[in-house]
């Protein structure tokens, strides 16, 4: 047996000489099979996944679909597009990273909360807008909607900008985790 091989090169007797001492060649090629199989896995997983938010982007884009559908089905398919387009109002946070898309209908609004930027996609796995819901009100009333959605993003903002004073970090404990002895209130 030579000890004076290099670190992972072959020795004629079949093993490799590692940091440590020597490994089997065999065992060596069953570490680089596991690992290949552990690669394939992760990569199957994230496959999943994002098959999975994929989904959810579907279903809430024809949910989207069907509320438009539901307000404007009286009219015909190219009228119902031109109403939309001339109906619509994009109302953006001050940040610019989110806005909440509104389809003014006569007395219900489709509303559609809509992710703007790259990095707050990221936050919710690549996700360009988070719902849809619809509201009924009269037309009268619609500024006090466009009030209610700003004062909802801009709450939103401070959420974020306080967010990253902290660094991103959760102090908050689980409503089934009981606080260690030193965080409870004496009494």
């Amino acid at each position: 047996m030579n000890l004076n091989n290099p670190v992972g090169q072959n020795s004629p007797t079949g093993l490799v000489r590692p940091r440590g001492g020597y490994m089997r060649e065999s065992y060596r090629m069953e570490r680089y099979a596991q690992r290949a199989v552990r690669i394939r896995r992760d990569k199957e997983a994230e496959d999943l996944a994002s098959r999975k938010i994929g989904d959810f982007l579907m279903r809430n884009y024809l949910a989207e679909g069907a509320l438009l559908a539901e307000e404007f089905g009286r009219v015909s398919y190219h009228e119902r597009l031109q109403l939309i387009a001339n109906s619509s109002e994009l109302i953006m946070s001050s940040d610019g990273e989110e806005g909440i898309n509104v389809v003014w209908g006569s007395n219900k609004q489709v509303l559609t909360h809509r992710l703007l930027s790259p990095r707050i996609r990221s936050d919710f796995h690549g996700a360009h807008y988070l719902g849809s819901w619809s509201r009924s009100m009269p037309k009268w009333k619609h500024n006090e909607l466009r009030d209610e959605i700003k004062a909802k993003l801009e709450a939103r903002v401070k959420d974020r900008v306080e967010l990253r004073k902290q660094g991103m970090l959760d102090f908050s404990l689980d409503t089934d985790d009981m606080p260690p002895l030193f965080l409870q209130p004496e009494g």
